[in-house]
């Protein structure tokens, strides 16, 4: 006799999740009806309500597209289609987290404070901030903590693969808990709080940035992608009090705050061969037969690639990871409408940024999301554009 399988449903779920049969993670509201706008009501059996057993374990929600849902909805420059809400299911969803704070908490801040922190900048006044700043604030603010854990877990997973699974798992838990007191506080930011919600949304950036190259099954990268540039974007609602921020600690996160670094280095040789290539790109696109609105739209996400690397060179050497999401904040949501789409000429300046991810190569977040995202594009690419597409091939794929 096959073994009974296991019961999908929930049992104490809520009544829109009851009545549409799917699983309720029965948290208030639960994710389900808080992804769709819906009122989320329980029915009371035995006087009882969702989450009053301390048994239960956490159930894990579709977290990082939760974040992005609350920062779009949030921010004045939201993308107006309709949300990928499925784009993290694979690494979130439907996994059983414990309901509490273990013994392998001490040593996720260990690691954070002594290792991940380090990989987070490549000057020293930043990394202090990282490694000293941030946790001091999370003392006092636990969502703060819950997300620095969260990153930590994750890096200790991508850079021990035989451990990944627990620490996978680790990661989850306190993103799930981070995520549900930063969304509250995300509606209605104030001077006191918007240093740490500041911390915080850069934290998860960092961690939105890693997830799509996490594992070789996840989902179609130029859809995870779109979910990453909506975080970066989310960013904007807390522009009204990053003067707060300019006076803070955080001062050098804002690029504008770091000094000036003299490096033998140069980024001259990449940005005038960059330009050049970004105007051949814009010459191509006034010669075909492209309509006036949509040539706009390609045209202003590569003048603001222009404009990216432009504050990078005048920043210096070395570069900051969070330089690299300065296009995805100001690229425009149409042009991520057409990248969703799979557009060609879209799918084209898509490239030219992941050849100027290149500059951020040896930040572990970053390592393989170009080759990841140029390997899924080759398909989409039309005959006629691929001499273009071949400058950022090149880019994407080199290791030096």
């Amino acid at each position: 006799m096959p073994p009974r399988r296991a019961h999908k449903k929930s049992r104490t779920g809520c009544v829109q999740c009851k009545e549409r049969r799917v699983k309720c993670d029965e948290s208030v509201p639960c994710f389900n009806c808080e992804r769709r706008g819906l009122p989320c009501h329980y029915a009371v059996q035995n006087g009882k309500g969702p989450g009053t057993s301390s048994s239960r374990p956490v159930k894990a929600h579709n977290s990082q597209t939760e974040l992005a849902l609350s920062l779009s909805h949030s921010s004045k420059r939201r993308l107006t289609g309709k949300e990928s809400a499925s784009a993290f299911d694979h690494l979130l969803a439907n996994v059983a987290l414990p309901s509490h704070w273990t013994a392998q908490d001490p040593e996720l801040m260990h690691h954070y404070c002594m290792l991940t922190s380090k990989t987070l900048s490549r000057r020293n006044e930043v990394q202090e901030v990282w490694q000293d700043t941030i946790p001091k604030i999370s003392f006092s603010h636990e969502y703060l903590m819950h997300g620095i854990l969260a990153l930590s877990a994750l890096h200790i997973a991508l850079e021990t693969p035989e451990r990944c699974s627990s620490y996978l798992t680790r990661s989850s838990f306190h993103l799930t808990l981070g995520l549900r007191t930063f969304r509250t506080l995300l509606h209605s930011p104030t001077p006191e709080n918007c240093c740490p919600l500041f911390a915080f949304s850069g934290v998860m950036i960092i961690y939105a940035y890693a997830s799509p190259v996490m594992d070789d099954n996840t989902l179609c990268p130029l859809e995870n992608i779109i979910e990453v540039f909506k975080l970066c974007r989310g960013i904007l609602v807390l522009e009204p009090f990053m003067h707060f921020v300019r006076e803070s600690p955080l001062r050098l996160f804002v690029w504008d705050g770091l000094p000036y670094y003299l490096d033998s280095q140069s980024l001259d040789g990449f940005y005038r061969e960059f330009l050049h290539q970004i105007h051949r790109l814009k010459q191509f696109f006034a010669l075909e037969d492209i309509n006036a609105t949509e040539r706009d739209v390609y045209n202003h996400g590569l003048s603001e690639l222009e404009s990216s690397l432009t504050r990078m060179r005048d920043a210096g050497l070395p570069l900051e990871c969070g330089m690299a999401f300065l296009w995805p904040i100001s690229a425009g949501d149409d042009l991520f409408h057409s990248i969703q789409r799979k557009r060609p000429y879209a799918l084209l300046v898509l490239a030219y940024y992941c050849a100027q991810l290149h500059l951020f190569r040896d930040f572990w977040f970053l390592r393989r999301l170009p080759q990841t995202l140029l390997e899924e594009m080759k398909q989409y690419i039309e005959a006629v554009t691929y001499l273009l597409y071949q400058y950022p091939l090149i880019w994407g794929f080199c290791d030096s």
